[in-house]
């Protein structure tokens, strides 16, 4: 909201005042503080000195304008939408003015209303971004997904920007089409590590096991979520020492490194070191007490591997306690 000030304030020079009369009226004066109150985001003192204003020149479309973006980060919606259309039956072709009722109804929660806003914006200026934004946004909350996208995508044909496309891959998401959210996201600058993680974990769920490691390998920096990702897919890639290095990797980053303990425990189960498989069970408990897989290993091992049946009847015991 901050530029539209530099605007504002020099359209109500222009639209309001002589250039001889203007340092010397009170109006401008008062709407002049304002703005420097609310760009510093004190918005008590600036809605009072716009009050001020207002009791002198109370039709100037701006002073309204600025009091209902005053309200408005004030998150008193139903108040600054007075305002907002107040300015706009002074002025009704002001852009910025149905760009405000627009996301003043969003916020209020009347989606029907804000999407006429914004498909009134889109008809006037097609790329303006806030509205884009916004239809996406009501899309979502309506789960109206294939109406939305039969709007959206001519508009976001050629666009880059970050925060759209995000929102734009949304849609997708939520129809559950990875591979079409996984072209929008591809779209955004590929230095960026949250998209690469995105990517990643998208070619994760679809078991497409050399993509997703391709842009999980990217990652300077790997957290514990991507370190146990890559270990599940070098395990499914049957590189089970690799899959070993990367459970050991995340369980050091993990809060509950419980589950990564106990697929350290299961490769090694795999590949006959029943003893330190044994261990990594006994670590994976000690992290969470309610694991009830792992002890049902533990079992199995005692019963079937060291004969031991009163410790495997304690494992399983202690099993069947856990819902």
């Amino acid at each position: 909201m901050k530029k539209v000030f530099i605007f504002s304030l020099l359209f109500f020079i222009i639209s309001t005042f002589s250039f001889a009369d203007l340092w010397d009226d009170p109006a401008f004066k008062l709407y002049k503080k304002a703005v420097y109150f609310f760009n510093q985001k004190q918005y008590i003192k600036a809605e009072s000195l716009l009050k001020r204003s207002l009791k002198i020149f109370p039709d100037n479309f701006l002073t309204l304008f600025l009091m209902g973006d005053t309200l408005f980060v004030q998150k008193r919606y139903k108040e600054a939408k007075l305002f907002y259309q107040k300015t706009l039956k002074i002025y009704p072709s002001f852009l910025e003015g149905y760009e405000r009722m627009a996301a003043v109804e969003e916020a209020l929660g009347n989606y029907y209303d804000a999407k006429k806003y914004y498909l009134n914006i889109i008809k006037r200026k097609p790329n303006n971004k806030e509205a884009i934004k916004g239809i996406i946004r009501i899309g979502l909350y309506q789960k109206d997904l294939d109406n939305t996208l039969n709007i959206i995508t001519p508009l976001v044909k050629n666009r880059k920007d970050k925060d759209i496309l995000l929102l734009y891959s949304r849609l997708f998401k939520n129809k559950g089409k990875l591979l079409a959210e996984a072209d929008v996201l591809k779209r955004i600058d590929n230095k960026d590590n949250q998209i690469k993680k995105e990517l990643g974990f998208i070619y994760f769920k679809l078991k497409r096991w050399d993509e997703s490691e391709k842009w999980f390998n990217t990652l300077l920096n790997k957290d514990e979520e991507v370190l146990f990702a890559l270990g599940i897919i070098y395990y499914n890639k049957k590189a089970k020492d690799k899959a070993l290095l990367f459970f050991k990797k995340a369980s050091s980053k993990m809060k509950n490194p419980a589950r990564a303990f106990y697929n350290i425990a299961m490769i090694l189960i795999e590949k006959e070191k029943y003893k330190k498989a044994r261990e990594w069970l006994l670590k994976s408990v000690d992290a969470d007490p309610n694991f009830k897989e792992a002890y049902l290993e533990l079992g199995h091992l005692e019963e079937d591997i060291f004969l031991n049946i009163k410790k495997a009847k304690f494992y399983y015991s202690k099993a069947n306690k856990i819902k």
